[in-house]
């Protein structure tokens, strides 16, 4: 009689689980790491052109008609739209705030228009004039500082967060 016996079939059975056992933990260790990576890219994508947009439109404005809420974490200001009128035309209030409840950092404008979300997964955001008697005093300052702190979870696992700090050089006519 040829054939296998009980034993030779149990170590054969033992060998090949052995072997799926380590092919699936490679391939979820290599999914996890694709998925931290893909997660953390797209956070610093979001942070960075958030902090594109908002530096690009506060360089415009001039410390006198910026407003910084006191914990620093909104800020209001206009930019003009015609300087060549005297005196000069501004836009209406533009906002820029961090939405706590969505960890949202959002964009109003004008006023009493829905909120245009500019970035997620935002645990800081913070708005401080440089040159004044504090942060939110913002009338003799030519820099403001922007700071935002993105965080992210994917699949449970927290990742590295990411902090991008920018000076901005505001107005001065």
């Amino acid at each position: 009689m040829k054939g296998f016996t009980l034993i030779e079939v149990l170590i054969s059975s033992v060998i090949l689980i052995i072997i799926f056992t380590g092919v699936f933990l490679v391939l979820n260790a290599g999914d996890q790491s694709w998925n931290a990576g893909s997660g953390s890219l797209d956070l610093q994508q979001q942070v960075r052109q958030a902090m594109d947009g908002m530096s690009k439109e506060l360089r415009q404005a001039r410390g006198g008609n910026i407003t910084i809420e006191p914990d620093g974490r909104s800020i209001n200001f206009t930019v003009p739209i015609n300087i060549t009128t005297n005196p000069v035309t501004y836009s209406s209030v533009i906002n820029y705030y961090l939405n706590a409840a969505g960890n949202q950092l959002e964009r109003v404008h004008p006023v009493h228009t829905a909120p245009k979300i500019l970035a997620n997964d935002i645990a800081d955001l913070t708005f401080c004039c440089q040159g004044g008697s504090g942060c939110s005093d913002c009338q003799n300052s030519t820099l403001l500082q922007i700071q935002v702190n993105g965080a992210k979870t994917v699949r449970q696992r927290a990742l590295t967060p990411f902090n991008l700090t920018e000076e901005v050089g505001l107005r001065n006519e």
